[in-house]
């Protein structure tokens, strides 16, 4: 089974100086989520439930991702993952003019044909102004990294033309149950990480947690995402092995919380950084591994949460 993924780097130069919190992705997302609205929503309506196209709307599809009446999987949720991923550079939190913000935006599955949406609410997103004091910014440079994994040049700035590569990122996202690869691999955990087993958000962050969450989200993006509800992991299988690979390292714990202006409340969104190292049988996983990078893990990834790279891999 094959994720298609399409990722954009944008620049986004600030037209005056302007103060930005510790998690800047949270004002972002939350600007952003306006503009697409606005951009992108027919009817207007404030409440998208019970509205006749939420199944055929880009916005509804994006931010809402209403949960298909005949899906099986999550059952017992409204919504389901969203197709997208945000990510941010670190930036100093007073940011002086002219500073190039540079953001990333992954794209799952068929919202990869949906690009065009998300560069022209960043368009939007500029002229309205980002945060408090409403600063304006410049789409300056669109950069895509085509499936050979060059970094290719994809927008005009001068003329807002977009220049979409011939071919996406696949994700191979199989699991191979049989593969005995001893090895080990050390994860470093960009952004705030929120990863629950039992109910509740694990800090110490065994490998079959990472694995438990990772088969859950690669599962639920190929089902909702590419079409394929018979995409299954031999989930039993993979958690026994899991559970055999040891883990060394410390992670940190970081509080925060984020203020929803459409729905007048806050949200915790605290979760862990740092690193950790596995070491064991990684044979099965190494595919995980390789697209959780792209797609992120756990909660809160459309508000750049989950990101992690992969240091080092010896196997």
């Amino acid at each position: 089974m094959r994720l298609r993924c399409l990722t954009a780097r944008l620049q986004l130069t600030t037209a005056a100086q302007m103060s930005l919190p510790p998690f800047p992705v949270f004002t972002l997302r939350g600007g952003f989520g306006h503009a697409f609205r606005k951009v992108a929503c027919a009817l207007r309506r404030a409440d998208c439930t019970a509205c006749p196209i939420i199944h055929e709307c880009v916005y509804s599809y994006v931010f809402e991702t209403p949960r298909p009446p005949d899906a099986a999987l999550m059952r017992l949720y409204p919504t389901v993952p969203h197709p997208f991923v945000l990510a941010m550079q670190p930036v100093p939190q007073v940011v002086p003019a002219g500073y190039p913000l540079e953001v990333s935006v992954t794209l799952i599955g068929r919202a990869t044909r949906h690009l065009n949406y998300f560069i022209y609410t960043f368009e939007e997103l500029g002229r309205l102004g980002l945060g408090r004091d409403r600063v304006r910014f410049n789409l300056s440079d669109v950069s895509v990294i085509a499936a050979d994994g060059k970094v290719e040049s994809a927008f005009d700035p001068q003329t807002g033309d977009l220049y979409l590569p011939d071919s996406n990122l696949s994700l191979d996202i199989t699991a191979d149950i049989a593969s005995v690869r001893p090895g080990r691999v050390t994860i470093e955990f960009v952004t705030p990480t929120r990863l629950k087993t039992q109910g509740r958000i694990d800090g110490n962050l065994p490998f079959h947690v990472l694995m438990r969450n990772l088969m859950r989200r690669l599962r639920a993006l190929a089902t909702f995402h590419e079409g394929n509800p018979g995409h299954e992991y031999p989930a039993r299988e993979m958690i026994a092995i899991a559970e055999t690979v040891a883990d060394a390292g410390t992670l940190r714990w970081v509080p925060l919380e984020r203020f929803s202006t459409r729905q007048k409340r806050r949200f915790s969104m605290d979760g862990f950084v740092g690193t950790k190292t596995y070491e064991g049988n990684l044979g099965p996983f190494l595919n995980l591994l390789r697209a959780g990078e792209v797609v992120h893990v756990g909660k809160g990834t459309a508000f750049g949460q989950g990101q992690y790279r992969i240091k080092e891999l010896t196997v």
